[in-house]
């Protein structure tokens, strides 16, 4: 089995919330990219945490808000969670907490040892205010020609529904950075992976 068969297989056997064809495409992408150090924010039921532990050999963090409105499962179910995926995989590091809090920065940034990640994956607090945060927080730390994927970049009913804005902070973000990035979007009605090339 290829390895980016195990990490969906992988990735789906924790729950994984991510539509197939997008989630394909950004794996791929990590594996053209030889990406072995990402962080995520935002883990919910660990699926991308195992995804992302199949294709990066090198390290994953995992920043989560247990009781998070985002996707959120409790601190019990968390604590299970990065238990389990620690032990399945020793490379995994879960941090607990706010993703805004300067005590969770310094808490990835301990997981570090003074290496920049290649990858980021930002689906965490999907407010305009906080995914704006969560990328003005986090983006320094991936290495120069990284990539920084956001989740749910979709303009559709749903996320206006759901009060999920991270589609207005991406627009702005492909505006006014100039940067070279691709978008990742089937045809579910929601969702949408965009990465941004630094």
């Amino acid at each position: 089995m290829n390895a980016l068969k195990k990490a969906l297989n992988t990735g789906y056997a924790w729950g994984m919330y991510q539509h197939l064809d997008e989630i394909t495409s950004f794996g791929n992408l990590l594996l053209k990219h030889r990406t072995r150090r990402i962080l995520e924010i935002g883990a919910h039921r660990g699926g991308s945490t195992a995804f992302f532990a199949v294709l990066c050999p090198d390290l994953v963090v995992s920043v989560d808000l247990p009781s998070g409105k985002w996707g959120g499962i409790g601190a019990t179910g968390a604590g299970l969670r990065n238990t389990e995926l620690g032990n399945l995989y020793p490379h995994c590091r879960a941090v607990l907490g706010d993703s805004h809090s300067m005590e969770v920065l310094q808490a990835v940034k301990a997981t570090m040892n003074g290496v920049l990640f290649d990858a980021l994956f930002i689906d965490g607090d999907h407010s305009y205010a906080g995914v704006r945060q969560d990328f003005q927080t986090y983006a320094s730390l991936v290495k120069p020609e990284g990539l920084i994927g956001f989740h749910d970049i979709l303009h559709c009913k749903r996320h206006t529904d759901d009060g999920v804005e991270v589609p207005q902070f991406w627009d702005e973000l492909k505006a006014s950075t100039g940067m070279a990035h691709e978008e990742f979007v089937s045809n579910n009605g929601w969702g949408g992976i965009g990465v941004l090339y630094v």
